[in-house]
């Protein structure tokens, strides 16, 4: 599967194996029109992307950008830190990227001490020795990530279920709703194939992203094609495939400025 663009990549900034131009150039080679650079939020523990590294970042970019031959754009996978869907960037920093990735990492620094005894430490547990979890941490698992879609322009929900239970369907009914693209992800599916027509009855769009932390994955997408073969996924549902995606947090970004 040849993608237009991979919108899910990681560099050396947190724990990638390669430079910007390094991914970059990895792109051109795979044929690939465009490459983001998402590399972790702020607030993972052990990878996470240190703030005073953002100006480094947009500067390995723009030293690149004229005589790069696929289009950079410069993003971000950000971390959930607490139930009520707070993400650890600032609204400041958020304008600063040009898309906004989002997902549930265990290692992060979570927003309140209640956030980490409530909904962190309960869910590494139970992932840790594979329980099986009530229907009320389900709730509390999928209500976290539907706030996050709702008070936050993100473009992309990464690996959904991945370490955190939830209800697949309902969360792509508000993805649907709001603009968030789920991501079929390149490194694991993270759910049945039931909850995945569950997620395709939602009428939410899907983007295909390798969440490569190697050059030598960029663009590899082998297990999600199957998926999509599999359950013969329309084409049109995919919306990475042969354009550029129409980013949620750029149309955010653009009302905010007719504003003023």
């Amino acid at each position: 599967m040849l993608l237009y663009g991979d919108y899910h990549t990681h560099t050396r900034y947190s724990h990638g194996k390669g430079s910007v131009k390094d991914n970059a150039q990895a792109a051109y080679e795979k044929g690939l029109k465009e490459i983001a650079i998402t590399d972790h939020g702020l607030k993972h523990i052990a990878f996470g992307l240190k703030k005073k590294k953002i100006l480094h970042l947009i500067k390995d970019i723009a030293e690149i950008k004229d005589s790069c031959k696929v289009k950079i754009l410069m993003g971000i996978e950000a971390n959930i830190i607490g139930t009520d869907g707070q993400i650890d960037m600032t609204d400041e920093e958020i304008e600063m990227f040009d898309i906004i990735l989002c997902g549930y990492h265990k290692f992060i620094w979570s927003k309140t001490a209640k956030d980490f005894f409530v909904f962190f430490a309960p869910n590494i547990i139970y992932d840790f020795f594979n329980f099986k979890l009530s229907k009320k941490r389900i709730e509390v698992n999928t209500q976290a990530i539907i706030n996050n879609i709702k008070r936050f322009p993100v473009d992309v929900l990464t690996h959904i279920n991945y370490g955190l239970k939830v209800n697949c369907g309902e969360i792509a009914k508000v993805c649907a709703k709001y603009g968030t693209f789920v991501e079929i992800n390149g490194k694991r599916i993270t759910y049945t194939d039931k909850e995945m027509k569950d997620m395709l009855e939602s009428g939410a769009d899907f983007i295909v992203n390798s969440d490569a932390h190697s050059t030598e994955r960029i663009g590899e997408v082998k297990i999600c094609e199957e998926l999509i073969n599999r359950l013969n996924i329309p084409p049109q549902r995919i919306v990475n495939l042969s354009a550029s995606p129409e980013w949620r947090s750029q149309a955010a970004k653009k009302a905010k400025k007719s504003l003023k």
